[in-house]
């Protein structure tokens, strides 16, 4: 009997050595998962924190590039042209032709199409600048388009000698188009070119946005409204000089009635001094 007593006691012991052993297994599995978890958290988080710096940082710089291009493209096109980059472009012409636009570019820091069209609308020496357009060139341009009449500027430019594309526009589209219309204006039409003036909005917007002015050239809006915006201020300043006017022959009658009545005072006392 003691000895089975013996074997249960050792039983039990070693049941509980076992409980203790899991345990403490356990307990250092649990420590593993939780540093595990831990660490997995922490690197994770490093990871969305360079990735959130890296991808700020590339923002930004793409945002800086982006607007250091912008930056460029409108210095470009807001500055004047100088006498040397005009040199330039007629030496460039001279030597090796119309062409290699985007090289001459590169030298002046301007683009290859602001090059081209400086000489071709500016420097070229074959353009007819500041010349009237004589009645010939308007039957040519007229009879041009007619039979092509979806010929682009520049197709139509190519067979007037000495004319741009932008010259080739603006004649036909300010003074030669038949459908152009030259007659009296109207209230409504006076009305809505100084209305949209007094917007700030442009010559073209105000044409397309109003049906009245349909056919209407853009040179004929712009004449009008000079016209119109005369008128007005003459209005103006015979209003505000009739005012003057009115203020100032009032003044002299009260002046005129003061003096009437020193002069009368003075007579008096002469009189009164006779006697």
């Amino acid at each position: 009997m003691p000895k089975r007593k013996r074997k249960d006691e050792d039983g039990l012991g070693s049941k509980e050595k076992g409980k203790s052993a899991s345990s403490s297994s356990g307990s250092r599995v649990a420590a593993v998962l939780v540093a595990f978890r831990d660490g997995s958290s922490s690197g994770s988080s490093g990871s969305s924190g360079s990735s959130g710096s890296s991808g700020s940082s590339g923002s930004s710089s793409s945002s800086s590039s982006s607007s250091s291009s912008g930056s460029s493209k409108q210095t470009q096109a807001s500055r004047k042209w100088t006498q040397q980059e005009d040199t330039l472009i007629r030496d460039a012409v001279a030597a090796d032709g119309e062409w290699g636009w985007v090289k001459m570019g590169l030298q002046i820091n301007r683009t290859g199409d602001q090059c081209m069209y400086r000489w071709r609308r500016v420097l070229d020496p074959t353009i007819q600048k500041r010349l009237k357009w004589t009645k010939e060139e308007d039957a040519k341009l007229l009879s041009i388009r007619g039979v092509h009449p979806y010929w682009g500027d520049k197709m139509v430019a190519s067979m007037m000698p000495n004319r741009t594309p932008t010259q080739v526009h603006n004649r036909w589209w300010c003074k030669v188009n038949p459908v152009l219309r030259w007659g009296e204006w109207s209230e409504e039409e006076d009305q809505v070119v100084m209305e949209g003036r007094a917007f700030g909005l442009k010559w073209v917007v105000i044409s397309e946005q109003n049906v009245c002015l349909r056919n209407r050239a853009l040179i004929a809006l712009r004449n009008r409204w000079d016209k119109l915006n005369r008128r007005r201020k003459r209005e103006e300043k015979k209003r505000t000089k009739g005012i003057v006017v009115k203020n100032d022959s009032s003044t002299m009658k009260e002046v005129g009635s003061n003096n009437n009545f020193s002069l009368d005072s003075s007579i008096i006392r002469r009189l009164h001094g006779s006697l």
